[in-house]
């Protein structure tokens, strides 16, 4: 489950940057995201070449610290549209019926190998081995 969703994205950035982010996401700029303990990094497509972006998720406060090299973070200080596409690609992701029934099927997987014991099957040896 992620920290954040649309609104909250819109409550960070604005809704002028929201609607820049999902033009980016749209219009396929958003190359590679990914989560990780409270991280979300990923890169962008920029005009010239494509720029490695982010933001952290303060656990005590909730607000995020823009990791992006963009002037909107470094200069101004602002949230940037850079790493809201790449947290809009997350929801996504996460909201796609195709994911939640591959999470489904390898959840039923594990669950039937769990059960499963090994004293149950027959230990098969290679041929010419001791015993065989």
């Amino acid at each position: 489950m992620l920290p954040f969703s649309r609104k909250i994205l819109e409550d960070w950035a604005g809704p002028q940057v929201l609607q820049e982010a999902l033009r980016m996401l749209d219009s396929g700029r958003v190359l590679r995201v990914e989560h990780k303990a409270g991280e979300v990094v990923g890169m962008i497509q920029a005009s010239p070449r494509p720029i490695r972006s982010g933001l952290r998720i303060n656990d005590k406060e909730g607000f995020p610290d823009n990791l992006c090299p963009c002037r909107d973070a470094r200069e101004r200080g602002v949230m940037c549209a850079h790493a809201i596409a790449l947290c809009l690609d997350l929801l996504r992701i996460e909201a796609s019926p195709e994911r939640k029934e591959k999470l489904e099927q390898e959840r039923r997987r594990a669950t039937r190998l769990s059960s499963f014991r090994e004293d149950q099957y027959l230990k098969r040896v290679r041929p010419g081995a001791a015993g065989s």
